[in-house]
């Protein structure tokens, strides 16, 4: 199953999917803050196989966004998607999620494309052609707050910031 946090005008985006892959998808339509979603309702949803963001739908600036996602995915073993469409690939936002270990980023602005890189994000092996040449290595562990006194340790790596585009 597919969770879809997304904005109204592309709630259909990944009917397609749902036609193709038999992949059942739960739509949420709206704005929302990814760290509220997290801390409070992704419980409910542990039996999910895939996160999708629209990343117009997420209120949280760029860099709490990759902070949030660290603490997500330092909880939850899901794969995310975000969908951020025309999202330059030298952006500081790419260049860090893929540090984070987030390479199914949708980057294509017509549609066609947006469908291909999906279907790219959904294969068995998920995205290929933003991951490292290399896996990476851990060098310190640092504790992350993500709610009030909530913290948790995260794993940092030395991977090269470097487009691999």
């Amino acid at each position: 199953m597919i969770l879809y946090l997304t904005r109204k005008d592309r709630v259909n985006l990944l009917d397609f999917l749902e036609m193709e892959q038999e992949l059942p998808v739960k739509k949420l339509i709206g704005n929302f803050s990814l760290l509220s979603f997290v801390i409070k309702d992704m419980r409910h949803f542990a039996h999910i196989r895939y996160v999708v963001l629209d990343r117009e739908a997420i209120t949280e600036s760029d860099e709490e966004l990759i902070q949030t996602l660290q603490s997500y995915k330092t909880i939850y073993d899901i794969r995310v998607v975000i969908i951020a469409e025309g999202l330059p690939a030298g952006s500081s936002l790419l260049l860090k999620l893929i540090q984070i270990g987030v390479v199914n980023v949708v980057t294509a602005t017509e549609i066609g494309e947006i469908r291909n890189e999906l279907r790219e994000c959904f294969s068995e092996e998920g995205m290929q052609r933003l991951k490292p040449d290399y896996p990476p290595t851990i060098a310190e562990e640092k504790p992350i707050h993500i709610h009030h006194d909530i913290y948790i340790m995260r794993k940092t790596s030395n991977i090269n910031l470097t487009a691999p585009i």
